[in-house]
């Protein structure tokens, strides 16, 4: 690959304020000596040069210190790490956290340390320039002033580029010399930004005909924000010119489905919200195998149609904020945060009998938590620890059982398994291992949570609640009400309107009304399809609660 390849088009004049003020006025300012000027300054460059430097001191002071950053990144670096052994189920023997990699902090320290002093820098030349300008009376101080926040923009595009054209050549160099390992990427691929904090699913509303393993494949035209790429969080790109600001929690991720999962702590980040802005197609495709965007029955020849070439798990997408967005798997085999222990066994093709074996002398259940066994399993177990007094062990293995249940999703099994689920939080609610603050904290856990936290759904939480929740309930009570009661509004004026001889008027209230029933009836189709995934669960409250919606409706359960 040519060392001298120019990836993005960012123009790379000049990497700094610094510099394009360097550039622009020096030759000119040097010629122009001063006397008397405070500091000793002898033209006009060393005086410009004195104001930044005594600026730099000042912005320095307050910024935030190399040591905040630092630990900012290292929290990022962990998380993205984190994210990344459990993605590509990394064994803990191969895994190099990075709070016990020296020269991988070093790094992050010196990454910060230069973040911090590109944006002092910046800061510090800006003013020192809208100084000088002031000063000397330069004939159009507006143009000089847009001059610079030009400048401004272009260091920080020529920071991004820096850091795209290295995820870039990763990636190319990956594609080159690895094509035959290549997979092609599909609807729900795990995407990821190099400035975004948080983890997004390719998203797809129309597949085009074309599936591997049964899930739609993906083509280089499907780029459009919010319908195939959805928002990263938070922006921290240099070159980020997005204005709406936010907060997000840390780990609020969603799922292929645009349902929010589980954040695994309270920690708020805050900053830019990330708004994609993507011009071009994907990037490093395999331009040999290409897949129609609008075929239709009848063609015959390819050319009868647009077609685009296939993405895959090497490709990526260029944001113009600065961002480089690419697949960290191709999805073809759906990401979920649980993985069975005994997928490590040291056994290779161990089956049947010595399998069961080797997984009971490890206390390892050798069931998915989809099936009926895995829960008799541990119901054994925990009769067993209970039996010989073992409180600890009882709730260990109440809480692993749990775990790795709701991690795979209650939606995902079959109406048994999803009721034995709900059993064994009950027993264990009711069990008396558990403290009355202990048992509020697994209420508050597991409690409601089966889709808005945990699992891979058929369609979007409109209301991010479920059928154990009042909240739920209320979501569709209003908008139903709402929209009926607008739908009852027109029935009248259109009436009132035939009585006045006004046929022109009612045909437009009517198609105002046609528009709301649909979206009645589109919101009444969710309802149904959110329930029946819990119809074996509810309780008397809950069914009447759900009537009360259907009343709402105008529908009849």
């Amino acid at each position: 690959m040519p060392e001298d390849k120019e990836y993005t088009t960012v123009d790379l004049e000049y990497a700094s304020v610094y510099e394009y003020v360097e550039k622009k006025y020096r030759d000119a300012w040097e010629k122009e000596e001063l006397s008397g000027f405070l500091g000793g300054a002898k033209n006009r460059w060393e005086q410009f040069e004195a104001l930044y430097r005594n600026n730099y001191v000042a912005y320095a002071s307050n910024y935030p210190s190399v040591q905040e950053l630092y630990e900012e990144k290292l929290e990022a670096a962990k998380a993205w790490q984190d994210e990344y052994y459990e993605l590509f189920e990394i064994p803990e023997a191969e895994q190099n956290p990075i709070e016990k990699d020296e020269k991988g902090k070093e790094e992050l320290w010196q990454e910060a340390k230069a973040d911090l002093d590109f944006q002092i820098s910046n800061s510090a030349a800006m003013d020192a320039c809208g100084t000088m300008n002031r000063d000397i009376m330069l004939a159009d101080e507006e143009q000089n002033q847009k001059d610079l926040a030009k400048a401004e923009e272009i260091s920080g595009k020529a920071k991004s580029a820096a850091a795209q054209n290295e995820a870039i050549e990763t990636l190319e160099r990956r594609a080159a010399e690895n094509p035959d390992k290549l997979e092609y990427v599909v609807r729900g691929a795990p995407l990821r930004c190099i400035y975004g904090s948080h983890l997004r699913y390719l998203d797809m509303h129309e597949t085009h005909g074309v599936y591997l393993n049964g899930e739609p494949l993906i083509h280089s035209n499907d780029k459009e924000l919010g319908v195939n790429i959805h928002s990263f969080g938070i922006c921290s790109s240099p070159s980020c010119t997005l204005t709406e600001s936010g907060s997000i929690m840390r780990g609020a991720e969603v799922d292929t489905e645009g349902n929010y999962l589980h954040a695994p702590d309270e920690q708020v980040l805050s900053g830019f919200i990330c708004v994609p802005e993507i011009t071009e197609e994907w990037k490093n495709t395999k331009t040999e195998v290409q897949i129609g965007h609008n075929v239709v029955k009848g063609m015959v020849h390819p050319t009868d149609c647009e077609h685009y070439a296939a993405v895959t798990d090497a490709s990526y997408l260029i944001c113009k904020h600065g961002g480089l967005i690419f697949p960290l798997k191709s999805g073809q085999i759906p990401f979920t945060a649980y993985s069975p222990a005994y997928e490590s066994y040291p056994f290779g093709e161990c089956e049947g009998e010595e399998f069961e074996k080797w997984c009971n002398n490890h206390n390892i259940c050798p069931n998915h938590p989809a099936t009926p066994e895995y829960y008799t399993w541990y119901r054994k177990k925990i009769d067993k620890a209970l039996e010989n007094g073992e409180k600890k062990e009882a709730k260990r293995l109440y809480e692993e059982c749990l775990e790795n249940a709701y991690q795979v999703g209650l939606d995902n099994m079959k109406p048994v398994s999803r009721i034995l689920a709900k059993n064994r939080l009950h027993a264990y609610l009711e069990s008396g291992l558990l403290t009355d603050k202990e048992r509020k904290e697994i209420e508050n856990r597991y409690e409601g949570k089966m889709r808005v936290d945990y699992g891979y759904n058929t369609q979007k939480n409109l209301s991010d609640h479920t059928p154990n929740q009042a909240e739920f309930y209320q979501y569709y009570y209003e908008e139903a009400s709402a929209n009926s009661k607008e739908i009852e509004s027109m029935k009248q004026k259109i009436m009132e309107n035939a009585e006045r001889g006004n046929p022109q008027y009612s045909q437009e209230i009517s198609g105002e009304m046609n528009a709301v029933w649909e979206e009645q009836q589109e919101l009444y189709k969710h309802f149904l399809k959110e329930m029946e995934l819990y119809q074996e669960v509810l309780s008397d409250e809950e069914k009447a609660q759900m009537q009360k919606v259907l009343d709402a409706f105008g529908m009849e359960s």
